[in-house]
């Protein structure tokens, strides 16, 4: 007997049923590292580090960057 590797995913939701996360506020130093990245790229720089100690929000602030992108 075979059976689909995919079976499982078979009536799993489709991406349209997934509802996005609520609106996340950034905090004080987010906002100033999200504005240092969105400066450091204006002044042509291409390769970027943002050094935050663990826990303080570094995929966020990369989140809202790729959004701001992605909006223009």
């Amino acid at each position: 007997m075979t059976m689909s590797l995919f079976a499982e995913l078979d009536d799993s939701p489709v991406v349209e049923d997934i509802k996005a996360a609520e609106e996340v506020t950034l905090r004080p130093y987010q906002l100033e590292c999200r504005k240092s990245v969105h400066e450091h790229w204006a002044m042509g720089n291409r390769v970027t580090l943002a050094c935050l100690a663990t826990g303080l929000g570094k995929s966020v602030i990369f989140t809202a960057i790729m959004e701001d992108v992605c909006r223009g």
